[in-house]
């Protein structure tokens, strides 16, 4: 290769060819190495960032608590369908252990029906119940503030247990997804019974009689997180990374032009100061995503409008939709593929990437459709060889071809409905597979990546019996694709999950999970057994007026994947801040699910500003 040609540039009163310059800021690149927060001077940087965000937030609530125009409530979902929203209030009332309100709002959609905690007179309690709801799985939790309230008589003397009908699209439409439809009910009857320990009851707001006026919402969250790791073989610092999630939304009761009834946008800015974990680059040509440096990267999380016309809901843009409902492993949930730089440690909420596609609901008959077009192609973001938890299998794998956007467009139905009590729902997805999957060629032997199409066919069905909740989650793949002795070897899967909860202590809650895959078309050499089970537990306690939590999520290989051990700890130091220290347990063989990481051992801590 010619050697670059030589240019003279006067910089800083010298001349220096523009050789010299690359070459000295390479080297200088070298020697600094990224920069960590056992830099001084970047400690000194984050603890007085803190130290104002944190007086920042204090002035704020006292500001508000001064000037407040209360109550304040905490909304958990908003729906047209009483008895969706009478739904809902049961799985909060669950989760919450607080007792829900539902609040009905007249509109120019018709009467909408807000789940609500609450109320309180001072605007900091309101905000804390909205956190609260949103690290309870209620990501669209929002505050309503100034608004009294009447008490109504129950239409038709319908309870909380109520059959479900439609729910309203706003929640369905939701960051997470998550559909009123899947919520847990008790059994149909107007006549409380035993198992009913909580009763939502419903009221009418004075100032919710005519149209209410734009409600705009701003957010922001910082994390800043360290990771140790405890054995010889994993890094000594596998995680030094500063977060930041910002976004703005707003919620219209009366449409404005074009049907226009919300919006909603969130971007994430993450530097690293190690770069054990390697970031991954985006999949996809039009992923939203830009590299700053080596060490950070910018991401454009969500960005989606929604719009009412006649009876359908529409949002459309950058979203995650969520159709399944578990804890650690997925079944249901397709829809979204993840990043998996961190294996299956990161939350869901953070680990899910967002993609461009329509999405739309209505009521029909006593349930709601809902119907998907997404957009974009990307598959889950997998380390490379280097990362500390890049997987053997696809650590080396070919990068995948270009894609067409039209060719790639991937269609999605589901229908949720009530049924004697259970919450029940039917999906379907035509999609390619999110994991790697490629061929050798027959002349070379070189391998060649191929995403192949399959149309996954799923169900879903919940229901409460008094401190119990079970929840069911099954799918069919007409073609995975499965490594084998030389190759990738197709077969059908079929995957499923029974999920049991738990909540007769106070402030305690139990899951236990039960997850089965199979391959129907098994062949020897596969790196696979024909089926294998895992069983997650997870066991939670609040302690101290819940500013102390408690949890231990364990899972266990039933077919000898091995077991990952998860302690947490998180003390509330205030209404805005919250510190978890946290410890990751890898056991197992160095072939197995789990086992690949028993090296990978760690232990870390957490600090989480949200205001």
């Amino acid at each position: 290769m010619n050697a670059p040609r030589a240019v003279n540039a006067h910089w800083r009163g010298r001349n220096r060819s523009f050789g010299e310059m690359v070459s000295r800021r390479r080297t200088r690149r070298q020697v600094q190495g990224p920069i960590t927060v056992g830099d001084p001077r970047t400690r000194i940087a984050l603890l007085t960032a803190l130290a104002v965000l944190l007086c920042a937030a204090k002035a704020q609530d006292a500001a508000a608590d001064a000037t407040h125009d209360g109550p304040y409530w905490a909304i958990a979902g908003s729906f047209l369908n009483q008895s969706a929203a009478q739904s809902r209030a049961q799985e909060v009332a669950r989760k919450s252990s607080m007792s829900p309100t539902v609040l009905v709002a007249t509109t120019p959609s018709g009467p909408m029906h807000r789940v609500a905690l609450g109320p309180w007179s001072a605007d900091a309690e309101a905000v804390k119940a909205v956190r609260h709801l949103q690290e309870a799985g209620y990501a669209d939790a929002w505050k309503l503030a100034g608004e009294g309230i009447n008490d109504a008589s129950k239409p038709g003397g319908e309870g909380i247990d109520a059959a479900l009908g439609g729910g309203d699209a706003r929640d369905s439409l939701g960051d997470e997804g998550v559909s009123p439809s899947d919520a847990p009910q008790g059994p149909t009857s107007s006549t409380p019974t035993q198992q009913q320990r909580v009763a939502a009851r419903v009221v009418a707001p004075h100032a919710l009689a005519g149209p209410r006026p734009s409600s705009l919402s701003f957010q922001s969250d910082i994390r800043a997180t360290t990771v140790f790791g405890t054995t010889s073989a994993a890094p000594s610092k596998q995680k030094e990374e500063v977060s930041l999630i910002a976004g703005i939304g707003a919620q219209f009761d009366t449409p404005k032009p074009l049907g226009l009834s919300g919006f909603h946008v969130t971007t994430r800015i993450r530097r690293e100061g190690s770069d054990a974990l390697i970031p991954g680059k985006p999949a996809s040509p039009s992923a939203v995503r830009h590299h700053l440096d080596a060490y950070a990267e910018a991401e454009l999380r969500q960005a989606w409008a929604e719009i009412r016309r006649d009876d359908w809901r529409f949002r459309i843009g950058r979203q995650t939709v969520v159709w399944g409902k578990t804890r650690g492993l997925k079944v249901l949930d397709i829809v979204n593929p993840e990043s998996y730089r961190e294996f299956l440690l990161s939350s869901f909420e953070l680990a899910r990437t967002p993609l461009w596609m329509l999405n739309a609901e209505r009521q029909v008959g006593q349930g709601t459709l809902q119907a998907l077009l997404v957009l974009e192609r990307e598959g889950h973001r997998l380390p490379r060889t280097g990362g500390v938890f890049a997987q053997a299998l696809y650590a080396d794998r070919p990068e995948a071809p270009g894609r067409s956007r039209y060719r790639d467009l991937e269609p999605g139905l589901r229908y949720s409905f009530a049924k004697a009590g259970w919450a029940l729902t039917v999906n379907a997805l035509r999609h390619r597979d999110d994991w790697p999957v490629w061929r050798r060629d027959e002349t070379s032997g070189a391998p060649t990546a191929f995403e192949p199409r399959m149309t996954t066919l799923g169900a879903s069905a919940a229901k409460t019996y008094g401190d119990y909740a079970l929840r069911v989650e099954t799918t069919l793949s007409d073609r995975r694709y499965f490594h084998g002795a030389d190759d990738f070897q197709p077969s059908p899967e079929l995957a499923s999950v029974v999920s049991i909860g738990w909540t007769a202590l106070a402030d305690t809650r139990v899951d236990l999970q039960f997850f089965q895959t199979s391959a129907l078309d098994h062949v020897p050499g596969m790196a696979r057994d024909e089926t294998e089970m895992t069983a997650v537990v997870h066991v939670e306690r609040a302690f101290q007026g819940a500013d102390l939590a408690a949890s231990l999520t364990t899972h266990h290989g039933l077919s000898g994947q091995g077991a990952l051990i998860r302690p947490r700890l998180t003390w509330r130091a205030a209404k805005a801040l919250s510190l978890t220290a946290f410890a990751d347990f890898f056991e197992g063989r160095q072939d197995a699910f789990y086992g690949q990481f028993d090296h990978r051992d760690r232990v870390g801590l957490t600090i989480h500003l949200a205001l």
